[in-house]
């Protein structure tokens, strides 16, 4: 597969690879907004997650230097991820619900059940990492990576969780729409940071006429359903060998194709 970019107007939000196909890329400003559909660009983006949640200590090293939980790891995940000439700068993976469940479940088990039997079928927004420190220059990067997971999340008619600090959310509640639907709570698998469970209805909050500015930016800059569709798979074969497959193994997280797949396709 080529390279296929896309160009807007609007303004944008360790190890090296060589991966047999260039990530599926858009070209925001200086940034290109791409889906990793390689073990090196997903271990890339999650070694990235690894130094940026060390650097504020809120989980323990490991040899592989990889961060992620074992929801991730599904032909269902998508790994999103910013880069500017070519050098990876922020991150975020989008997992959606299966047999396996969540990864906040651990934190908010009946505020997401109570989502569920609503009918509300579910992705959860996570594993979020820039390598810039002000918030001010990685704001348009956060972003981009939460528009291309809208966008995911709508081509699977999903809802959106995310967990974020709590400092954080009125950022992701006025720029975006993002609701509350979960107390201030202690986050084990962060070294039990504080965490706020928010969500979202994706299909439905941009359909009024006057917008968040954050969603104005989302609806009036489309990403196609093709822009998914070659995202890595994570089949035994292609992460056999790698540092991630040690990472999991390590971790004694689940088999990654146990039929844990939900059966949502993009």
């Amino acid at each position: 597969m080529g390279d296929r970019s896309e160009q807007v107007t609007s303004p944008r939000l360790a190890q090296e690879a060589s991966p047999a196909r260039e990530e599926e890329s858009q070209s925001i400003g200086k940034m290109d907004l791409c889906i990793a559909n390689s073990i090196h660009q997903i271990e890339e983006a999650w070694r990235l997650v690894y130094h940026s949640y060390r650097d504020i200590e809120i989980i323990d090293p490991n040899d592989e230097e990889l961060h992620t939980v074992p929801h991730a790891v599904s032909p269902d995940t998508a790994v999103m991820t910013g880069r500017v000439q070519d050098r990876l700068v922020s991150t975020l993976t989008v997992m959606v619900d299966s047999q396996r469940g969540l990864p906040l479940e651990c934190v908010y088990a009946d505020e997401i059940d109570a989502l569920r039997k609503r009918d509300r079928a579910l992705i959860e927004v996570g594993l979020l990492a820039d390598r810039r420190r002000e918030m001010i220059r990685s704001f348009g990067a956060v972003r981009d990576l939460i528009r291309m997971a809208f966008y995911y999340s709508t081509y699977l008619n999903t809802d959106a969780i995310i967990g974020v600090h709590p400092h954080h959310a009125p950022f992701y509640e006025r720029f975006m729409s993002f609701e509350q639907v979960g107390p201030e709570r202690s986050y084990d698998t962060v070294n039990g940071a504080a965490v706020v469970l928010l969500h979202i209805k994706v299909a439905e909050v941009i359909k009024p006429a006057k917008l968040p500015r954050g969603l104005a930016y989302i609806k009036n800059n489309p990403i196609e359903r093709e822009f998914f569709e070659h995202r890595f798979d994570f089949s035994p074969h292609a992460l056999k060998g790698s540092a991630l497959a040690r990472y999991l193994h390590k971790k004694k997280y689940l088999p990654p194709f146990d039929t844990v797949s939900s059966k949502h396709t993009a």
